[in-house]
């Protein structure tokens, strides 16, 4: 691999003939994201059912993909007041991002309706 004009080699660099043969043997992937539809391991139900119903709708937004502003907007709240709500989720689920925060709405099915 080339990057402004250094040569860098790459362990992880697969000749096309070999990526093709690995794509044909069914393989567990080394590093799974998330696993959808697990709901409640590692003990994240006690800190879900802890959530009020504004904190849920808050939630639901983030896992829709929508900004704070925007959640705001919908909801008639304070932009101040969604990031107010998303810190005590972050706290209650020990989450540290929205994504993690979305992966726990896919597993705790919250409708996204």
């Amino acid at each position: 691999m080339l990057l402004d004009r250094t040569v860098i080699d790459n362990p992880h660099y697969l000749d096309p003939a070999e990526y093709l043969r690995s794509a044909d043997a069914p393989t567990v992937p080394q590093f799974p994201l998330a696993k959808v539809g697990a709901g409640g391991e590692d003990g994240t139900d006690s800190g879900w059912s802890s959530l009020t119903e504004a904190e849920l709708r808050v939630v639901s937004g983030v896992a829709k993909g929508k900004t704070n502003r925007s959640i705001a907007e919908e909801l008639y709240l304070s932009h101040h007041t969604v990031d107010a709500h998303l810190k005590h989720v972050y706290l209650k689920l020990e989450v540290h991002s929205r994504v993690a925060l979305t992966v726990l709405a896919l597993q705790h099915r919250l409708p996204l309706g």
